[in-house]
């Protein structure tokens, strides 16, 4: 297995960290992974090892804001910084791999990222995954996103702690507690980042029928961060045939890390398998 680090140019300049995982056979094709609000790409070890082991390069990044990644933790200046971060990734990744054939997968908040990024115009892809995708409206109070819409305009980077119980993360322990200890992982929240994130998911869901890519998205059923229903929903209105969601029966929110981890990464796999043939 090959590993390696480095910077590329964000939006608006903005340095950002990425790694990159490479098989040490010749691989089969190319993984681009976006990963979940608070924490970093390092955090995907399961996914990335299994990946390698089935032949897949690996892209990730830290998102503004997040790991070894600049800017103040939590804060968005606007959403589309994010998907001019990940465009400009995209063609670094194509760059470097092409012709292998490119798949995007984002988790949480990154699987909102690549939703959006999808139907707002992207090249080259054979297809989108979205793990528990942040496309529900959010486990807070109504008041608070009310609070944030008026605070982003008259104090933008006003953050709040964001209430994310590790425990509801994984039924593994192990990720828990890794969870809990590791230093790049933050729980803060701008005002401008919560009303940004709000109308990027009601235009998500709003222009779902013009998915143009084909779609798995995987949840799992016992998710309290993120709403397997809203994932029903927008599955529902994906008018594109090549589309696939399968809902884990007692899932918890990070499906890459839990106690079923090896169904849920052979059913991507399995996937992978099935449109790289076609």
């Amino acid at each position: 297995m090959g590993h390696q680090t480095g910077t590329f140019m964000g939006a608006s300049d903005t340095e950002l960290f990425y790694q990159r995982w490479n098989p040490s056979s010749r691989s089969r094709g190319v993984l681009v992974l976006v990963h979940g609000f608070g924490e970093h790409s390092g955090r995907y070890s399961h996914l990335v090892h299994w990946m390698l082991g089935k032949d897949y390069i690996i892209y990730g990044f830290d998102l503004r804001g997040h790991g070894n990644s600049p800017g103040t933790r939590g804060h968005i200046n606007g959403w589309s910084e994010f998907r001019e971060d990940l465009r400009r990734f995209l063609r670094l990744v194509e760059a470097m791999e092409s012709p292998s054939p490119l798949y995007l997968i984002g988790h949480s908040l990154g699987g909102l990222i690549v939703l959006e990024c999808a139907l707002r115009g992207l090249l080259g892809l054979r297809g989108v995954i979205a793990c528990a995708p942040a496309i529900g409206r959010p486990p807070v109070r109504p008041g608070l996103m009310g609070l944030a819409r008026v605070m982003s305009i008259i104090w933008p980077t006003f953050s709040l702690k964001v209430a994310i119980d590790p425990s509801k993360l994984s039924r593994d322990p192990e990720v828990v507690r890794a969870y809990k200890e590791d230093p790049l992982v933050h729980n803060r929240a701008s005002a401008r980042f919560g009303a940004q994130m709000e109308l990027a998911r009601s235009w998500t869901m709003a222009h779902a029928r013009e998915f143009p890519f084909p779609l798995l998205i995987l949840h799992g059923g016992a998710d309290v961060l993120a709403s397997p229903e809203a994932s029903r929903v927008f599955y529902g209105r994906v008018l594109s045939r090549d589309k696939e969601l399968r809902i884990y029966r007692g899932g918890y929110h990070e499906l890459h890390n839990d106690i079923h981890r090896e169904q849920v990464l052979e059913d991507i796999c399995e996937w992978l398998e099935d449109h790289i043939g076609a």
